[in-house]
């Protein structure tokens, strides 16, 4: 676990993410008994500013908490046949959907956006569950399909991600967060250990590969070898998926939480190297590989500053590229 350079009282919390109790002067108390380790845990500074009283910040930490507990699911709904209500050639942008069964509840959406195609007389809507704009969910959309459907998500493993607001990261213009072309044999695991700062956010992610060659990326906050990889994800690797379909960065979340897994990218729904995509979302293999989206590292107890760079790729190729640091950053 990271030390803390000071304690900050979280506004808004649920009790699960918490491992343990702090008196109002910071303080440890003792174990949490609500805290639940499967539940991902993602933390957030915000300056409000001086002009904010307490008593106000908590009332925003609160509304924003529970807004963003909803599933902020997007998407699009295509009608072939007509909803209950009447004709699905009547549906306006500004309506809601009720999508029933989804998830095993009824979700409803906000429909941003209707295209009809008289064609195959079908009808695409755009929704959002949280009532976004077309605007928003373009810039969401072209966001995600930087990365191609690649595993991004944010795991509790054994690190306990507590950024401070004043940590310090490690210089972009320095050495650390950079790798250096390597190279990658095809189908097997080469690691690299990369020098970076004890904690702090990775702002962007830029990988490529020479010869463009599919791959796959994760980073580990501890030691980890080509051999344990292998013995995770098998000879298969990561970008296949298993037979009931399932991508394997999710499998085998234990096992990979266990060995610190910070960041994965590059699973069976698309690999790196396809970046950028054409406004259509048509792929083409360039071998680059751009993530814009930031996420919170820290060196396990004992291997500061060092981060693990594991790589995958489909064929034989050198693969370089560079983490880049969120400065004084906290998550």
């Amino acid at each position: 676990m990271c030390i803390r350079d000071s304690y900050y009282s979280p506004l808004w919390e649920l009790p699960e993410v918490e491992p343990y109790i702090y008196t109002p002067s910071g303080a440890f108390a003792g174990l949490n008994p609500f805290y639940n380790s499967a539940v991902p845990r993602v933390e957030r500074y915000e300056a409000m500013g001086s002009q904010v009283s307490k008593a106000q910040g908590i009332l925003s930490a609160n509304i924003e908490g529970l807004s963003i507990q909803v599933p902020s699911w997007t998407g699009t709904i295509t009608l072939t046949a007509d909803p209950q209500e009447g004709s699905r050639f009547e549906i306006l942008a500004g309506q809601n959907i009720v999508l029933q069964y989804f998830h095993g509840r009824s979700v409803v959406f906000h429909i941003s956006n209707v295209a009809v195609d008289f064609t195959t007389l079908s009808v695409q809507l755009t929704v959002s569950a949280q009532a976004l704009d077309l605007i928003t969910l373009a810039a969401i959309y072209a966001r995600d399909s930087q990365a191609h459907g690649v595993s991004r998500q944010a795991r509790p493993s054994l690190v306990n991600l507590n950024i401070s607001s004043n940590t310090t990261t490690f210089d972009s213009e320095s050495s650390a967060g950079l790798v250096p072309p390597l190279f990658c044999p095809a189908g097997q695991w080469t690691v690299y250990k990369m020098g970076a700062s004890q904690s702090g956010s990775i702002a962007e992610t830029t990988l490529t590969s020479s010869p463009a060659t599919p791959f796959a990326v994760g980073v580990f906050s501890g030691p980890v070898t080509a051999a344990d990889l292998l013995a995770i994800f098998g000879s298969a690797g990561p970008l296949v998926a298993d037979v009931d379909g399932n991508n394997p960065w999710n499998d085998f979340a234990v096992q990979l939480d266990n060995r610190g897994l910070l960041y994965g990218a590059g699973g069976p729904s698309g690999a790196c190297g396809f970046y950028p995509s054409d406004p259509n979302g048509t792929q083409t293999l360039t071998g680059q590989y751009v993530d814009g989206q930031t996420w919170p590292y820290c060196s396990a107890p004992g291997y500061s500053p060092w981060l693990w760079v594991a790589l995958w790729s489909t064929a034989e190729s050198f693969i370089t590229g560079r983490f880049l640091p969120a400065p004084n950053s906290a998550t």
